[in-house]
């Protein structure tokens, strides 16, 4: 029979020696997260945009009240469809306003800028029922509510800047 071996504690196996006192850890404390301060209309803001999705305004434009609200993506697609013959064109600037402010308006005067006439109407042929309204209003009135849309698209940016949403 063959005889097992056995170590004792005298082989050596050079195994670390284990250490003689308690090594501190060094415990930081948590920085303190700077805190962002918002307006009451920028809560409000923010608020719409958290729970809608949307931002609406109203502003005064050459005498008139024009309630504007951010686009959602199908309309930004519609902007697209909408201006691509017009790309690389001197007219491309036009379109492109006309487009955006026929996606962006949601009242002139209180009233709609097109009123479905049935349930049946798709987002798309709306806008284009609103964008043959646009293009029937003047350069210089386009222009100026184009304008008030990119305060609001300008406000939602730096809202979220100070929240530190986006670079830059």
């Amino acid at each position: 029979m063959e005889e097992l071996e056995f170590f004792d504690e005298t082989d050596n196996f050079d195994l670390p020696k284990p250490p003689t006192k308690v090594e501190e850890k060094s415990i930081k404390e948590p920085e303190k997260e700077e805190r962002t301060e918002l307006t009451d209309e920028e809560r409000d803001l923010f608020r719409d945009l958290l729970t809608i999705g949307k931002i609406s305004k109203t502003f005064d434009v050459l005498g008139h009240q024009v309630t504007l609200q951010t686009i959602t993506v199908r309309d930004e697609l519609n902007v697209g469809i909408a201006t691509k013959e017009h790309f690389n064109t001197s007219s491309f600037a036009r379109s492109y306003q006309s487009a955006i402010v026929a996606a962006s308006v949601v009242t002139i005067n209180g009233n709609p800028l097109y009123v479905p006439l049935s349930a049946d109407e798709s987002p798309s042929y709306i806008f284009n029922r609103k964008l043959e309204k646009v293009q029937g209003m003047y350069p210089i009135v386009v222009s100026a509510i184009y304008d008030k849309y990119a305060e609001v698209e300008k406000e939602f940016a730096d809202l979220a800047k100070k929240l530190g949403k986006l670079d830059g």
